[in-house]
C-alpha cells in the first residue's frame, strides 16, 4: 500500500474547473494566483491518493480555518467528474473535460434564470405614461426648481409637439437628437419624440463640438430640439433645428389629442452613445420593448404610487436617466428634475424625494457634505462597485428602509441584476440575481457554465438586450453573440466583458473587467478611447492612460505620455486639445512625462508599472527652469509640496499643473512661514509662476494695487473687469478666464481684507467705490464691460449705477446668478453659520449646529484642527488665518443683507444656474434696469464656474462681450504698468 499527499494550489484547480489552461487563464486570475504561490496558502488543501492493489482510492484534507467544506466538497465532485470523463475518452481536450453535474447544470442554467417573472405587454413606452395620465391627470408629474406640469399640463404639451414633429417628418426608426437645458422641457422633448414615432439622442451641453459633430452625423439624426441660446455650442449639421425658447405657447395651435405614432415595441426608442475603445463612440440603439420591459419590472418592486418622488439628476446622455424619469411617469410617481444630487442640499427639494438613483461615489461625497432628507426612503446604488462600508454609513440615515445595489450596461437597458442589500448583512454586497425578463450566465472562454465560486464573464441575455450597435454590425456580431446555453432558436447573449462569479445562493459577484473599461464616478469609460485621442495629438509618440484610486474620487485618470523628439509639449496644451475631443468625464486629471512606457517581456504597455502621479513629475523639467536664488529654491519646494509632485520648473503654471483654491492657500501659508512675507490670497491668481511669484515678493508682496488681478492679461479687446464673490478672493474664475481664450483681457477685482492690515468692506456701494478706482487705474475712461458674480453681481451693478453717474458709459453689465433680492435675510448671518460657510468650501465637514454654543474663537479652533487632521489645510494654518476670511465672509453676507438696488438706466444681461431658475425669469433685474437678457446656464450656483458648465458660460459671455464691442467700436489699449504687483506688458511677453 503506498500513500501519496499532494499539496493543491486551489488557483490551478479553480483554473482546471473553467476547462482552460494556465496559458489561457483569465487576466484577473493573476492576483489570486500569486496569493495562492505565497507561504500562508500551502496546505490548505491536500488530496491522498491511497493504492490497495489495483484498487485506487482518493481522500481531501483541508483547513477548515481557511477553506469552506462546502466549497471542497462540490470540488471533490468536480474532479470525480473529471475522472469519470478521462476514463470514458482519454483523448478528450483538457477544455473539453466535464465538470458539473446535471443537477448543477440545471441549477446554473434554468433555476437561477427563473425570475417568475412574464411581461405579456406589446405597449410602447409612451403608452404606459399616456395610460397613467387617464388615471391622475391632475397629479404632478414633473418639479423643476418650484415649476410643477401635472400630468394633464405634461401630456398637452407633448401630444402639441409631437403633432409638429410629425409635420416635420419624424415617424419610427427617424432620430430626433435632444439638446436642452436640465428642465421640464426637456421631458416634454423626449416624450414628444416618441409620441411621434420617432427615436431619440441625446445631446449633452458640455460635450465638445467635434463630439457633437460626430454623434450627429453617426446617428443621421434629422431634427435637433434646441434652443436659441444653445445654437452656438452645436456644431454645423444637416440636422434642422427646431428652437423652442418660446415654449408651449409656440404650438398652441397644434392639436392636444393623441397623436398616431405608427410605432411598436420593435422600434427604437433611443440612442445612447458610450465610450469605444477604438477611438470613437459606440451608439447602443434599445427599442420599446427593452424599455417596457425595465418599467414592468420596476412597478414590481418599488412603490412610485403618487406622490412618490424619484431624484432625476442623471444627464440624459447616461442610460440611469431612463429609469429616473420613465419608471415614475408610467405609474403616477413625481419627477424631481435636478441639475445633480447635491440639489438635495436644498430643503424645498429634498422635501419632495424618496428614491435616489446614482452611483456610490457620488452617494459617499453626499454623505460627506448632509444627511439624506428624510423622505428618502430607498436608494438605488449602481454603476460601480459597492462597499459595504457605504451601505453601512446609508443605513445609518434612520429614514433609509432599503438599499438596493444594481448592476447592467446601457447595452442591457440599464439594469440586468438586483441585490437588496440587508442592513445587518456583514457580507461585501453581491450584485444579485437577474431580473424582469433577464438571464444571466457566468462563463469560461470556452462559453461553458463555470462552477460556484469560480471567476467567468458575465454574459446577459432576455428582454432588456438592445437591438444592437447603430451603424456597427462588426462590434454588434462580437458583442451580441448566440445564447450557448439557449432553449429558443435565435436567443442571444451579451458578452459584458465583467468577471464575476456565483455565490451558493445564486447570487452574483462583480469581480472586475477583462479589458481597458473603468468607471469613474459611475461613468463608463474606455482608456482606449482616451488613448486614441492622445494618439491623434501632434508631438505625442507613445501614450498610455491608467485609472488610480483617489481618496476623494472613486478613481483618478492619469494620462503617461512620451514626447516626440524634440516636441515642446505642456500639460495645459494637451488639456487643452483633448477638449476639443473629449468630454468633460474623461480628461486625464494627471499628465506624466516619462522617457518611455515600460512594456512586458512580449512587447505591450504594462499598465501596472506605470507610476502613481504623485510620484513623478507632472511635466518634463524645461530648459532654464531650474531656480536661481534663494526665493525661487524655496517656492519651486512649496509649490511642489502643495502640488504633491518631485519638482516644478520656475515659469509653469501652478493652476495648469492642477493647483485649486485650497492648494493656493496652502502656498500662501508656507510663504508666510518660510519666508516671513504675507501675501494676499488672491496672489497667486496674477503670479501663477514661480518667477512671477518671486518677482512679486521682490516688488513688496503684492502690495501695489491689491484689488485688482490680471487673470488673463492678453489681447487688443477691450477688458473685462469681474467682480469677486462673497469669499472675496477670485479664484472661482479661473477656469472661466481660461476658457474666455485670449483675444480679451480678464482682469478680477479683490475685496478689501484680503491682506493682513485691511478691513473689509460692510457696504456693497464702498465695496463697489473700492473696485471702480481699481478697474479705472487699468482702463481710466470708458465704454466698461463689467460683471460679477453671485455678491459680485450686486457689486458690479452698483459699479454701473456710479459709473453712470459720473457720466461713464457701461457697454455691458454681466449679472452672473444673483437675484436683485437677494437681501431677503431678515438678520444678520451668525457666526457659526459664517464658519461653518468657509468650512464647507474647503470640504471640511463641520455643521452650523455643532459650532452653536462655543465662542468665535472655538469655533475657529476647532474648524482649523478639523481640516489639518482631514489634510485639507496646511500645517501653518491657524485660526487668525481663518478669521480673516470670515470677516470677509460676515461683511459680505452683511452687505448683501442691506443693499437694495435702484434704478439703472443701462441693460443688464442675466446668466442664471438651475437653482435661480425657479425664481422669476428675470431674477427681480427686470423693475430695476431698462432692460434685461436672460441667459440659462446648466449647472448649480456652486457649479456654473467649474467645469463642464463654464464652458457653456464662457461661451455665452463672449458672445456677449464681442456683441457689446461691436456696438461701441476698436479700443484702443491702456497699459497700467503694474497691476496687482504684475507688470502687464511682462506677462504678455510670457506668455
Amino acid at each position: 500500500m503506498t500513500c501519496r499527499g499532494i499539496s493543491a494550489d486551489p488557483t490551478f484547480l479553480a483554473l482546471l474547473e473553467q476547462g482552460v489552461t494556465r496559458s489561457d487563464a483569465l487576466p484577473a486570475l493573476e492576483e489570486a494566483e500569486a496569493k495562492a504561490a505565497a507561504p500562508s496558502a500551502a496546505n490548505q488543501l491536500i488530496l491522498y491518493l491511497e493504492e490497495i492493489g489495483a484498487a485506487k482510492s482518493l481522500a481531501w484534507e483541508f483547513d477548515a480555518e481557511l477553506c469552506d467544506a462546502a466549497a471542497v466538497q462540490r470540488m471533490a465532485g468536480h474532479f470525480a467528474n473529471l475522472l469519470a470523463a478521462v476514463a470514458a475518452d482519454p483523448e478528450l481536450r483538457i477544455s473539453d473535460l466535464p465538470f458539473l453535474s446535471a443537477a448543477e447544470h440545471h441549477a446554473l442554467q434554468i433555476e437561477w434564470n427563473d425570475t417568475g417573472y412574464v411581461n405579456p405587454d406589446t405597449v410602447c413606452m409612451h403608452e404606459l405614461i399616456a395610460a397613467q395620465v387617464a388615471r391622475t391627470p391632475g397629479a404632478v408629474a414633473v418639479s423643476c426648481h418650484g415649476r410643477t406640469l401635472s400630468y394633464e399640463e405634461l401630456n398637452r404639451q407633448v401630444n402639441q409637439l409631437a403633432h409638429h414633429l410629425k409635420k416635420m417628418g419624424v415617424g419610427p426608426e427617424v432620430l430626433v437628437g435632444i439638446f436642452l437645458p436640465r428642465s421640464e422641457e426637456m421631458v416634454v422633448a423626449m416624450l414628444a419624440v416618441w409620441k411621434a414615432g420617432g427615436a431619440y439622442v441625446p445631446l449633452e451641453q458640455s460635450y465638445p463640438k467635434e463630439r457633437l459633430a460626430y454623434y450627429l452625423e453617426d446617428s443621421a439624426a434629422r431634427i435637433v430640439l434646441t434652443q436659441y441660446h444653445l445654437a452656438a455650442s452645436l456644431p454645423a449639421a444637416t440636422a434642422q433645428f427646431l428652437y423652442l425658447d418660446d415654449g408651449p405657447a409656440r404650438f398652441a395651435e397644434e392639436s392636444s389629442e393623441e397623436p398616431e405614432s405608427n410605432v411598436s415595441q420593435d422600434n427604437i426608442a433611443y440612442v445612447i452613445y458610450t465610450s469605444g475603445s477604438t477611438g470613437n463612440p459606440k451608439a447602443v440603439a434599445i427599442q420599446h420593448r427593452n424599455a417596457v420591459a425595465l418599467v414592468r419590472w420596476a412597478r414590481e418592486v418599488y412603490d412610485l404610487r403618487a406622490p412618490a418622488g424619484v431624484l432625476a439628476c442623471t444627464p440624459i446622455g447616461f442610460d440611469i436617466s431612463v429609469f429616473e424619469l420613465f419608471v415614475p411617469l408610467a405609474y403616477g410617481g413625481r419627477v424631481v428634475m435636478v441639475a445633480d444630487s447635491f440639489e438635495l442640499l436644498d430643503a424645498e427639494i429634498a422635501s419632495e424625494v424618496t428614491l435616489i438613483n446614482t452611483a456610490p461615489a457620488v452617494l459617499a461625497e453626499l454623505l460627506r457634505n448632509m444627511q439624506l432628507p428624510p423622505s428618502v426612503q430607498t436608494v438605488n446604488l449602481a454603476g460601480e462597485a459597492l462597499r459595504g462600508d457605504l451601505v453601512r454609513r446609508i443605513y445609518e440615515q434612520p429614514y433609509v428602509a432599503q438599499v438596493y445595489n444594481l448592476y447592467g450596461p446601457t447595452e442591457d437597458t440599464t439594469y440586468s441584476t438586483m441585490a437588496a442589500i440587508d442592513r445587518n448583512d456583514p457580507r461585501e454586497p453581491a450584485i444579485g440575481r437577474p431580473l424582469g425578463q433577464g438571464r444571466l450566465y457566468v462563463l469560461s472562454p470556452q462559453a461553458r457554465p463555470v462552477p460556484i465560486g469560480v471567476v467567468g464573464e458575465l454574459h446577459l441575455g432576455g428582454a432588456g438586450l438592445a437591438r444592437c450597435y447603430l451603424n456597427r454590425p462588426d462590434l454588434t456580431a462580437a458583442r451580441f453573440v448566440p445564447d450557448p446555453l439557449a432553449t429558443t432558436p435565435g436567443a442571444r447573449v451579451y458578452r459584458t466583458g465583467d468577471l464575476a462569479r456565483y455565490r451558493q445562493d445564486g447570487s452574483v459577484d462583480f469581480l472586475g473587467r477583462t479589458d481597458g473599461q473603468v468607471k469613474v464616478r459611475g461613468v463608463r469609460i474606455e482608456l482606449g478611447e482616451i488613448e486614441a485621442a492622445l494618439g491623434r495629438l501632434v508631438g505625442v509618440a507613445a501614450y498610455a492612460v491608467r485609472a488610480f484610486d483617489d481618496q476623494l474620487e472613486s478613481k483618478r485618470l492619469v494620462a503617461y505620455i512620451v514626447p516626440e523628439g524634440s516636441a515642446d509639449l505642456s500639460i495645459s496644451g494637451l488639456r487643452s486639445r483633448l477638449q476639443e475631443q473629449l468630454p468633460a468625464y474623461m480628461i486625464p486629471s494627471a499628465f506624466v512625462f516619462l522617457e518611455s512606457l515600460p512594456l512586458t517581456s512580449n512587447g505591450k504597455v504594462d499598465r501596472r508599472a506605470l507610476p502613481p502621479p504623485a510620484r513623478v513629475r507632472a511635466d518634463r523639467a524645461e530648459i532654464g527652469s531650474a531656480p536661481r536664488n534663494n526665493t525661487e529654491f524655496v517656492l519651486v519646494d512649496i509649490f511642489a509640496e502643495a502640488l504633491g509632485l518631485e519638482r516644478v520648473g520656475i515659469r509653469e503654471n501652478f493652476f495648469e499643473l492642477g493647483g485649486q483654491s485650497l492648494q493656493a492657500l496652502r502656498v500662501v501659508a508656507q510663504v508666510r512661514a518660510r519666508l516671513g512675507r504675507e501675501l494676499p490670497a488672491g496672489a497667486l491668481l496674477g503670479a501663477p509662476t514661480v518667477e512671477s511669484l518671486a518677482a512679486l515678493l521682490a516688488e513688496g508682496g503684492g502690495s501695489v494695487n491689491s484689488a485688482i488681478i490680471a487673470l488673463q492679461p492678453q489681447g487688443a479687446k477691450r477688458p473685462f473687469f469681474c467682480v469677486h464673490p462673497a469669499g472675496g478672493a477670485a479664484f472661482r474664475f479661473v477656469d472661466l478666464a481660461r476658457c474666455m481664450g485670449e483675444e480679451r483681457p480678464f482682469f478680477a477685482l479683490l475685496a478689501r481684507g484680503l491682506g493682513a492690515a485691511d478691513e473689509p468692506f460692510s457696504r456693497v456701494e464702498e465695496m463697489a467705490a473700492y473696485s471702480l478706482a481699481a478697474i479705472r487705474s487699468v482702463q481710466p475712461e470708458g465704454p466698461y464691460l463689467v460683471g460679477g458674480y453671485s455678491l459680485g453681481g450686486l457689486v458690479a451693478f452698483e459699479i454701473a449705477r456710479q459709473l453712470e453717474a459720473a457720466g461713464q458709459k457701461v457697454a455691458l453689465l454681466a449679472i452672473m446668478d444673483v437675484s436683485a433680492e437677494e437681501n431677503t435675510l431678515e438678520e444678520r448671518v451668525d457666526s457659526a453659520e459664517i464658519v461653518a460657510t468657509l468650512a464647507s468650501q474647503l470640504s471640511i465637514p463641520v455643521t452650523a449646529e455643532e459650532l452653536r454654543g462655543i465662542s468665535q474663537e472655538e469655533q475657529l479652533s476647532y474648524a482649523v484642527e478639523l481640516g489639518k487632521r482631514l489634510g485639507k489645510l496646511a500645517p501653518e494654518f491657524t485660526p487668525r488665518d481663518a478669521l480673516r476670511y470670515v470677516n470677509i465672509f460676515a461683511n459680505s453676507f452683511e452687505a448683501a443683507r442691506t443693499y437694495l438696488p435702484v434704478s439703472y438706466g443701462g441693460t443688464v444681461t442675466v446668466f442664471r444656474g438651475e437653482y435661480h431658475a425657479r425664481m422669476e425669469r428675470t431674477l427681480g433685474w427686470g423693475g430695476r434696469a431698462r432692460e434685461v437678457e436672460v441667459y440659462d446656464i446648466p449647472g448649480l450656483h456652486s457649479s456654473i464656474l467649474e467645469m463642464p458648465q463654464v464652458q457653456t458660460l464662457s461661451a455665452l459671455l463672449k458672445a456677449s462681450l464681442d456683441r457689446a464691442e461691436d456696438a461701441i467700436g476698436p479700443y484702443e489699449r491702456h497699459e497700467a504698468g503694474m497691476i496687482g504687483g504684475i507688470d502687464v506688458s511682462l506677462v504678455r511677453e510670457r506668455g
